[in-house]
């Protein structure tokens, strides 16, 4: 939160809540400085318990200036506590008078009225608490700087991370939290593997969790190497990377020279794993992999990464599925919800100065198509900011103009690594009921045999191209509704014809 919003009066407000034992207001339990861990309750103790340290650390020091006593008694009586009032405002020493009435003003074991505050004292209550108010405006200054420190090493641990590629993530708010408490309590399972289509959102929800956490310094840096080789840009044209990871070697070499080990620069990547192993295995990074599966030999490739992590802890993106590797912990990211989807396409609408807000039912034809694929929905808005709704729509069902990059940038690499027995399940399945088949159905319904249809089907699951639903004894298998799309146009005829 910017340093200027913390205010005098925002700090009076929470130090009164705190000492009335009520719920704090929220303004303060945004800071850095909470490292943004645990629930609000939490972040208001550790706010508390952080306020109250600070102004007995500033009390001490200034007894100790003056010669007095130096610890109050936490177990003294209502008249030795007072009786220590008294002796810090005899001292004429106005920064021991501010501290010491902020201190009995808010911080002793049991609440004192303001009336005996200052009547101890010998004045009147308007100037005990004018006292009270420099007091809070000291411990102010001491919560903005260290609110500033705080932020600047969010800054230098987040220097490795890519500028964010979007203003608001809609419904992952969750997924987030999760991801995060998984990365940093999961010991035992060292690799995070983010996963799912192309263009659901996986680059930006690793990007969004490796932000909370070097915010909140749970590691001593976050690293992002990114594999990508290419993106849709926002007018659906691919664009192609530069100078992306393409290999074991590229990715070993990048890794070692964004945590400084310089003279591995010149060595074998052998030698640049074992230089890496024996600081990753002493300090703990976060390091983040984006788009794994554009790296040529990734297979070598996670062992490798278990083979590092020590205290450090990697998250990977990738479409192609890690569940095959018992220490990879693997999220599949979900679409978003309709909701969701109508508040995306209304701010990629207002973003774009066509501030017109499609209801449910308006946007229900365009969910049906794509589903909550938030890059597809992104281009969706686009057109829509200069095409009537009709016209997209018919776009999208025959593979025009910009979705049809869309299909290419999502589909048409993972149809080249399927092989035919894959390639005509897929087909197969174009027709099956929404809701999905078992597999006995399935395997049916391709005429396979059973060695060839459970490695077809697994193939198609291991690209995320068909989705599972229902009980682990009873399972049922469908494709997304993007991909009923894609298979139903001449983009993918001619590719299956090529």
């Amino acid at each position: 939160m910017p340093v200027d919003t913390i205010t005098a009066a925002t700090l009076d407000q929470t130090l009164r809540a705190f000492q009335q034992a009520e719920e704090p207001p929220s303004d303060l339990l945004d800071l850095h400085l909470l490292s943004d861990t645990g629930s609000a309750i939490e972040r208001g103790i550790r706010l508390h318990d952080w306020l109250r340290q600070q102004t007995i650390e500033q009390l001490d020091r200034l007894r100790q200036a003056e010669g007095l006593p130096l610890k109050v008694d936490e177990n003294a009586t209502r008249e030795a506590l007072l009786d220590n009032l008294t002796g810090d405002f005899h001292r004429s020493n106005p920064d021991l008078k501010a501290w010491s009435a902020l201190y009995f003003r808010y911080f002793t074991p049991f609440v004192l009225p303001v009336k005996d505050l200052a009547q101890s004292v010998d004045l009147v209550e308007r100037q005990f608490r004018r006292y009270v108010d420099e007091g809070v405006l000291h411990l102010l200054n001491l919560l903005r700087r260290a609110e500033i420190e705080a932020q600047r090493q969010a800054r230098t641990r987040g220097a490795h991370l890519p500028p964010l590629e979007f203003a608001r993530l809609y419904g992952a708010d969750d997924l987030i939290n999760r991801i995060a408490l998984q990365v940093t309590t999961g010991e035992h399972i060292p690799l995070m593997s983010i996963e799912g289509l192309g263009g659901i959102g996986k680059t930006a929800l690793a990007r969004a969790v490796a932000q909370r956490l070097a915010e909140r310094g749970d590691f001593i840096d976050v690293i992002w190497i990114s594999a990508r080789h290419e993106y849709l840009d926002e007018s659906g044209v691919v664009v192609r990377e530069h100078d992306p990871a393409y290999s074991l070697h590229d990715l070993v070499a990048r890794l070692a020279q964004a945590l400084g080990l310089d003279k591995s620069i010149g060595l074998p990547t052998a030698e640049k794993l074992n230089d890496l192993y024996a600081l990753l295995n002493k300090r703990a990074y976060l390091i983040i992999l984006d788009n794994l599966e554009a790296i040529a030999d990734s297979e070598l490739l996670i062992p490798e990464l278990r083979r590092l992590a020590g205290p450090t802890r990697f998250v990977i993106t990738s479409r192609a599925s890690l569940r095959r590797f018992p220490y990879v912990q693997v999220c599949a990211v979900p679409e978003l919800s309709q909701a969701h989807a109508t508040a995306l396409v209304a701010a990629e609408l207002s973003r774009r100065d066509r501030a017109a807000v499609l209801s449910p039912t308006e946007l229900q034809p365009i969910y049906d198509v794509i589903g909550g694929l938030p890059l597809a929905l992104k281009l969706v808005a686009a057109q829509l900011g200069h095409l009537p709704l009709t016209s997209v729509l018919d776009n999208l069902r025959q593979a025009k103009r910009t979705p049809g990059n869309l299909y290419t940038y999502i589909y048409q690499r993972t149809w080249e690594l399927l092989d035919d027995a894959a390639r005509g399940l897929l087909l197969d399945m174009l027709d099956i009921s929404p809701d999905g088949e078992d597999a006995d159905w399935l395997r049916g319904l391709s005429g396979l045999s059973l060695s060839d249809f459970e490695n077809a089907l697994a193939r198609l699951l291991h690209y995320s191209l068909v989705e599972v639903t229902g009980r682990l004894v009873d399972p049922r298998y469908h494709l997304h509704r993007l991909t009923v799309t894609f298979l139903r146009t001449d983009l993918m005829q001619q590719w299956n014809a090529d």
